[in-house]
């Protein structure tokens, strides 16, 4: 391994870890409930997407055809 590639090395190394860092955070937040985007769902565009009604009022079902519980 020549010496002129170690900088590169760690910056991906830093830069991997990070990413890393931020998947487990998403993780551990979905797990939660807590929202993705870090906004209230009044004003999200995609509220009504990600929650227990569509717009007729009735319940929205999974992707398994299971009733959403949230």
């Amino acid at each position: 391994m020549s010496v002129e590639y170690i900088p590169t090395i760690i910056i991906c190394a830093v830069l991997a870890a990070i990413v890393i860092c931020i998947i487990v955070s998403m993780i551990k937040r979905k797990k939660k409930g807590q929202s993705s985007c870090g906004c209230n769902c009044s004003g999200c565009a995609s509220g009504c997407g990600c929650h227990g009604t569509d717009n007729t009022g009735s319940e929205k079902t999974g992707k398994e055809g299971r009733t959403k519980l949230s």
